[in-house]
């Protein structure tokens, strides 16, 4: 009897791994910076995770990262954070945002405060497998109506442990960049997408985007190392750690990484290559109550599956030139600076363009940017002839290139070095591959 007890105990040890327990601190330290993302669309409400990274250089409004298929579609925003028993709630605007690798920043307005939740660094040093990471977010159907008056309870982060299981480079749509992607075994679920994946040491070493179904699931999270890129090339300001964690060790302490500044990278080595996935993915966004209806918001956040593929277009702003259409691959980047020093930018493909790509702020126009000057449609993008060309579509505002109006009645010839304006928003094409 002794011996068949002692199996037993020896199978649950094997079976499942003791994991350390992470102080107290790294958790209070990580769960203070993380919020849960409202976006109020035009049918429903989605719902998200995400994080404060830095603070506006313009003002003292907060930078709080999330993923952008959390944002997509969105006409309002805002972030929760629960202190205690009090949910502080905060307004926020898409301030940059890549659909490539699926993250966006929001600026959280400030203004009338009385509240701060501080900054997170992000840990940049190389994961190896096996190494312990936390997930923290907020999975699960949404308990709270989109009111200023909700529930403390549904702003309590749930913190889930996990190890790396593989680090690879892949892609998260038929988009430009491969991607380091980090596979581990920290839950995630609806709700989860942009959350922070952290080290022992309270660092986001990842953002957790989405889960791979099959006999078991598979988590997945963009890296820190992807993040950091991201922030750098949007110009926005961040707090480092290049150093692997060491939780017997004193914390490293962060660096601060502003516009501009050259921070050495640890993850230089990546792998290449796109591995084949070709497998259904779920898309965490969650479930919100609107008007006593349960709404499911999907990386579309209209009528695309609840398990997406890596294949799925849904991730593109406004669906470019139809959320159920292929996308191909991409022969183009436009990168659209807004008024507020925000960037976005869209990936387009040649089936696309010979189709023809409308730029607007309505939820139907193939690129969707976020601007009262600009009309619902506003312009054409069009390849005619191998030719790569810009038309006015009768829009109020009117636009540019080079400094000379477009007109609904015929199409401008661009190119890379064209100087394009947009109602009040600059738009730059470049080639891919």
């Amino acid at each position: 009897m002794l011996r068949f007890a002692l199996r037993i105990v020896l199978f649950l040890t094997l079976a499942f791994p003791a994991w350390a327990k992470p102080p107290k601190d790294m958790i209070q330290k990580a769960d203070v910076s993380t919020g849960r993302v409202f976006t109020i669309k035009e049918k429903g409400v989605g719902t998200g995770s995400g994080f404060v990274v830095g603070t506006h250089a313009g003002s003292n409004d907060l930078l709080f990262v999330t993923n952008f298929h959390v944002v997509q579609g969105g006409k309002q925003w805002f972030v929760g954070f629960g202190v205690g028993d009090v949910v502080h709630r905060f307004d926020g605007k898409v301030f940059a945002a890549s659909t490539e690798l699926d993250l966006a920043v929001l600026r959280l307005d400030m203004s009338k405060a009385s509240y701060r939740p501080p900054a997170i660094p992000i840990g940049t040093a190389t994961l190896e497998k096996g190494d312990e990471v936390f997930a923290l977010g907020f999975p699960g159907t949404t308990d709270a109506t989109v009111s200023r008056k909700m529930s403390a309870d549904a702003f309590e982060t749930t913190l889930t442990p996990g190890i790396v299981s593989k680090l690879s480079t892949g892609r998260w749509s038929k988009q430009i960049r491969d991607l380091e992607i980090i596979q581990h075994t920290a839950a995630i679920n609806r709700g989860n997408s942009g959350g922070p994946l952290i080290d022992y040491c309270g660092n986001v070493v990842g953002v957790n985007t989405a889960v791979r179904k099959g006999l078991s699931s598979v988590n997945l999270s963009s890296s820190a190392e992807v993040l950091a890129g991201f922030l750098r090339s949007t110009d926005i300001p961040f707090q480092q750690v290049v150093q692997s964690c060491n939780p017997d060790a004193t914390p490293a302490r962060p660096q601060q990484v502003d516009p501009g500044d050259e921070v050495a990278s640890n993850n230089s080595d990546a792998p290449g290559g796109l591995p084949a996935w070709g497998i259904a993915l779920i898309a965490l966004g969650g479930v919100a109550a609107l008007g006593g209806v349960a709404v499911y918001v999907t990386r579309s956040g209209a009528s695309a599956p609840l398990a997406p593929t890596y294949d799925d277009t849904s991730m593109l702003s406004g669906g470019v030139a139809g959320a159920a259409a292929s996308m191909g691959k991409p022969a183009l980047e436009l990168a659209v600076k807004l008024p507020d020093g925000g960037t976005k930018s869209f990936a387009v493909s040649t089936e696309q363009l010979r189709q023809g790509v409308t730029i607007g702020r309505a939820d139907s126009a193939g690129i969707t940017i976020d601007s009262p000057k600009l009309s619902r449609e506003h312009a054409k993008l069009a390849l005619k002839d191998r030719k790569l060309t810009l038309q006015d579509m009768g829009s109020t505002n009117g636009g540019s290139v080079d400094g000379k109006a477009l007109t609904a009645d015929k199409s401008v010839q661009i190119n890379s070095k064209s100087r394009i304006e947009l109602g009040n928003v600059r738009l730059k094409i470049s080639k891919v591959g």
